[in-house]
């Protein structure tokens, strides 16, 4: 299976690969001398934003997959870009409205070895950012135009732009449009139905599952739910089934406390503390969000002995807890 998916991502890169080389070519046939590095890094974002399912928008509001003329990279220092989609490229068509007047702008700045892009949809208050460090990708780049295979840190970096550029840019744009014209969503996680969102988040590890609650107030619920951790905490540590005191806290909470028991042999409050190597131990990169830290940002602090509840009650279950554990 991993093999499969391999060699399906790996063709995936080479479809992508084959479409950013056809871009380059497309838009430096007419250039005199080499592209720079500020030009090269456009013409590969304008290549994804292509793929992604946009088109460029000419000043008269024509539709094209060209940059717009003038866009000379050594000549500006900011060369903004108006882009559609094909989905409103096609209602407007059916409608009589005018692309100019509804863009999709997308702006490229430069200051030394650093290019900012901006993407934002008009009446929208949502403003899109990502700086790429040129050094990064531009050797990469370089060596997609002119070889006919790459290395793999060369692909990796190359996939790494392209993914960039579609998750930050291509797909919230995406999602403007559809809201404001109602046009059918992309295809993306955030749009499926709750049940298989949850189905879908059965499939991670804990401490994956740990990590999705960092990314907004959705996943955060969704990733708390009591039943999933349950699961989560029968595969992880395969003791689900013993009752008692364990079950006097969330799943969630167990899954935290035993992590950590797994990994160092015994339980101290400095496993819990934010200064500890424990699970928490992530929480200094804000990666994973332990019960407590979600809490605390969320609604505000409460007591410890409120935050720990199995503390109070350590004395009646920490021998159990100080017998040799089984999955050490």
């Amino acid at each position: 299976m991993e093999m499969e998916q391999e060699g399906t991502d790996r063709l995936h890169l080479c479809s992508n690969l084959t479409f950013l080389k056809k871009i380059i070519e497309d838009e430096t046939e007419d250039m005199e001398g080499e592209i720079g590095d500020f030009g090269l890094l456009v013409i590969a974002v304008h290549a994804a934003f292509l793929d992604s399912g946009f088109l460029a928008l000419s000043k008269r509001g024509n539709a094209t997959d060209r940059l717009p003329t003038g866009w000379d990279p050594d000549m500006n220092l900011v060369i903004p870009v108006s882009y559609t989609t094909i989905a409103l490229y096609s209602v407007c068509n059916e409608d009589g409205c005018d692309l100019i007047d509804d863009p999709i702008e997308v702006a490229f700045s430069q200051t030394g070895n650093f290019v900012s892009v901006y993407g934002y949809f008009s009446k929208f208050l949502d403003i899109y950012r990502e700086t790429f460090y040129l050094p990064s990708f531009i050797p990469s780049l370089r060596s997609a135009m002119t070889l006919a295979e790459l290395e793999d840190d060369d692909e990796a970096r190359v996939f790494d732009l392209w993914k960039t550029v579609k998750d930050v840019f291509c797909l919230p744009l995406l999602v403007d449009v559809s809201k404001k014209y109602h046009l059918s969503p992309p295809p993306c996680f955030t749009n499926l139905p709750t049940d298989m969102k949850i189905r879908i988040l059965e499939f991670l590890r804990g401490d994956d599952l740990a990590r999705i609650g960092c990314v907004d107030v959705e996943m955060n619920r969704l990733s708390s739910n009591d039943e999933l951790w349950k699961k989560k905490f029968d595969e992880e540590f395969g003791i689900s089934s013993k009752k008692g005191t364990l079950r006097k806290q969330r799943w969630k909470d167990s899954f935290v406390m035993f992590w950590n028991i797994s990994k160092y042999g015994y339980i101290t409050s400095r496993s819990y503390g934010s200064g500890g190597d424990g699970l928490n131990g992530y929480l200094r990169d804000c990666v994973i969000p332990p019960f407590f830290w979600r809490s605390n940002i969320a609604y505000g602090r409460s007591r410890f002995s409120d935050q720990f509840p199995f503390f109070n009650e350590i004395d009646q279950w920490s021998e159990e807890l100080m017998h040799p554990i089984p999955w050490m």
